[in-house]
């Protein structure tokens, strides 16, 4: 509820701040940041109510002000909201400590559209749209209003669409029909979802001017239209307010192909130092010198590379600032602090360690998670996971030694420092008695902007470019790990993430991997095999141990693998990444796990060697799910075939119909789909 949601942020900004009560300027704060309510403009508003806020003595909870408690009774809705964040601004700028900027008009319509057609609107919708948040939906609210339409001529079709010059749809249209309304009627619809087009928004270095559209129709009679200016940020354009620190994760590639280097020389580094190249994540559990030792070895490959310092770009659109992704970070050698910060959390993430973003004011780093999972800091994230917004939250999981920061530009040439040093230069930021703390704005666990919460954040895809231009789109990586529950089935996530065109790994033969086989079991040659292992499996997951064994074998110049000679490759893929099923050996990528796995891949035409025993029963029974979740209401053996058309065969042979019918009879055993004897169903719970 907003108001309780509102009331704990209140009571979480006084406590961080060490203040007995809770109080007007904190509320203020709170509603500032909630996303439904500030609009861009009023970023400024929220920075100088930041610095408003002073600090006390008090170690007692606060408690909230009797006229605090009364503003939150009229919180209840974001219309509310709004109106009481207006009510404060207002007042805090008549005191002086707030500007006046003009930032009180009306961001979205207060009455209904004027205008001669039978049908008005009002539109709850942001100004402005970001890839990095594309999690969150751009338009959070219609309402329609029938004036003078006979409900006689049937039902009403709403439609909104996005319109820019370019003509192409940035954001794909939302449509829905509903009985026809009353005259005098209204309806309103909430979250409405327009899942982005990231080939187009993929395109965009620079801001794009655009219009919402909305249309109601009845028939093939448009009846109402309204439209709604918007405006299309920069691809790698990241917005810097509380409401949208969790997008930073967007920024966090860890399956980039541009990193491949940086995690081959990560391994050379850690064979040298610990004679165990191997970069397996949190594996060796509880051993947190183990992890460290990877960190310091991801740290050194990249002051290897002798990035430059850079200064922040500049905010062109008044707002925000552009993030490097670490593919341009690596062209350009070139690094903010805080493309600095994603890119050694990227890869952090690539060697199955789990990494932190520290926001301090003006200032970003990195750290390290030290465990294997986000338990240690669940508790202290904002409900909407992923996000440790209050600084006594992030100085006691510091303190009980739940993370430790890394200092970032110290990779860069002029700056530069060991990796001890590059944690000691932090250290002031995390003392309670010092100024530092005041400066902490959130700490951000990218693994939790991926889990634990119903919209979650996704990388932004990976771009390949050909003299500045954009030839290829890269859409595989749907999340940095899976979550840990399965997708809820009938629930309304998008297609965009779950649907994927498969990709075959690379079967090229290199000169210098060229009889690397006949050298195993010698350390040096297992180091190199198990690279291929991870860059096939960065490509390819999951994948099946004899297509795994078949690329491996290629790579290395062979053209033929031997049953002996797959059993040596495959020895060497670690337990955690192992799957024994009923058709063989299934091998996971690092931070995938079968009961989490919410994919499946479309096999494109020209692909042959694509066997459906060699697919996943997690991804085929999605494939199915996906059918089902698209209308599909027909006989067993129709969904068979559907189901294999979804994952892009066309013929349904005898071995395919097989597959997918033990599949789908497996899913009705435990109960994923349910099954009367006519067809099945996904269960309505």
């Amino acid at each position: 509820m907003r108001r309780d949601r509102l009331g704990d942020r209140v009571v979480a900004l006084a406590k961080s701040r060490s203040q007995a009560v809770a109080t007007r300027r904190h509320l203020l704060v709170a509603l500032l940041e909630d996303y439904d309510v500030n609009p861009p403009r009023w970023q400024g508003h929220l920075e100088h109510a930041e610095r408003s806020l002073s600090s006390g003595t008090s170690i007692d909870p606060p408690v909230v002000a009797d006229d605090v408690e009364e503003l939150l009774d009229q919180c209840s809705d974001a219309p509310g909201a709004l109106a009481v964040a207006k009510r404060l601004i207002a007042e805090f700028s008549d005191l002086g400590d707030l500007p006046d900027n003009g930032a009180l008009e009306e961001e979205t319509p207060s009455a209904w559209s004027e205008g001669s057609d039978p049908y008005a609107f009002k539109i709850d919708a942001d100004d402005f749209f970001c890839l990095s948040s594309a999690h969150r939906s751009v338009v959070r609210q219609i309402e329609i209003l029938n004036e003078a339409v006979d409900p006689s001529r049937g039902d009403v079709t709403l439609k909104v669409s996005v319109e820019t010059a370019t003509g192409e749809p940035l954001l794909h249209p939302y449509e829905r029909e509903i009985p026809a309304l009353q005259i005098g009627e209204t309806k309103s619809f909430r979250d409405i979802r327009m899942p982005p087009n990231f080939v187009e928004l993929a395109t965009l270095d620079e801001q794009l001017p655009g219009n919402l559209l909305v249309e109601v129709s009845v028939g093939s009679e448009v009846v109402g239209r309204y439209r709604k200016q918007i405006s299309f940020l920069a691809y790698n354009q990241w917005m810097h307010n509380p409401q949208n620190f969790d997008s930073l994760s967007a920024f966090v590639h860890p399956n980039h192909p541009s990193l491949a280097p940086v995690i081959t020389r990560t391994r050379e580094l850690l064979g040298e130092r610990t004679e165990n190249p191997s970069t397996e994540g949190y594996q060796d559990s509880g051993n947190k010198e183990r992890w460290l030792a990877m960190a310091e070895a991801v740290y050194d490959a990249l002051c290897e590379l002798d990035l430059t310092y850079s200064d922040p770009p500049a905010s062109f659109e008044g707002f925000g600032q552009k993030v490097r992704t670490p593919d341009r970070v690596l062209e350009e050698h070139a690094a903010t602090c805080l493309d600095s910060a994603v890119l050694l959390a990227s890869c952090l993430e690539a060697v199955g360690l789990d990494s932190v973003l520290i926001l301090v004011r003006g200032h970003a780093f990195a750290g390290l998670l030290m465990g294997d999972h986000v338990a240690g800091v669940m508790e202290a994230m904002d409900p909407r996971g992923g996000v440790v917004p209050n600084p006594n939250d992030i100085l006691d999981l510091y303190s009980n030694g739940r993370f430790v920061p890394i200092e970032t530009t110290t990779i860069t040439v002029g700056k530069k420092k060991t990796f001890a040093e590059a944690i000691e230069a932090t250290t002031h930021y995390f003392t309670r008695s010092g100024t530092g703390r005041q400066h902490l704005h959130a700490l951000v666990v990218p693994e939790g902007c991926y889990e634990q919460r119903p919209n979650p954040v996704r990388p932004l895809p990976a771009r390949r470019l050909a003299k500045g231009v954009v030839v290829g789109l890269d859409v595989q990586e749907p999340q940095i790990k899976p979550g840990r529950g399965r997708l809820t089935r009938g629930s309304e996530a998008s297609d965009l993430y779950a649907v994927l065109h498969f990709k075959p790994a690379s079967m090229e033969a290199l000169d210098s991997d060229l009889g690397l086989l006949d050298l195993l079991p010698a350390l040096a040659a297992a180091t190199r095999v198990e690279e291929i292992i991870h860059e096939t499996l960065a490509v390819e997951t999951p994948i099946h141990g004899d297509r795994l064994a078949k690329i491996v074998g290629r790579r290395c110049g062979m053209a033929r693998v031997s049953a002996a000679r797959a059993k040596q490759i495959l020895d060497l893929v670690p337990a955690g990444f192992r799957e024994e099923t009923g058709q063989g050996l299934f091998v996971w990528g690092s931070g995938w796990a079968p009961d989490d796995y919410t994919v499946f891949r479309v096999t494109p035409r020209g692909v042959t060697d694509r066997q459906i025993n060699h697919i996943a029963s997690q991804e085929i029974l999605n494939a199915a799910v996906h059918v089902l979740e698209s209308g599909f209401t027909g006989k067993p053996e129709e969904l068979i075939k559907e189901t294999n058309r979804a994952l892009g065969f066309a013929r349904c042979g005898s071995k395919v119909r097989y597959r997918i019918g033990a599949v789908l009879a497996a899913a009705a055993d435990t109960e994923i789909l349910i099954s009367d004897g006519t067809g099945y169903r996904i269960p309505t719970d």
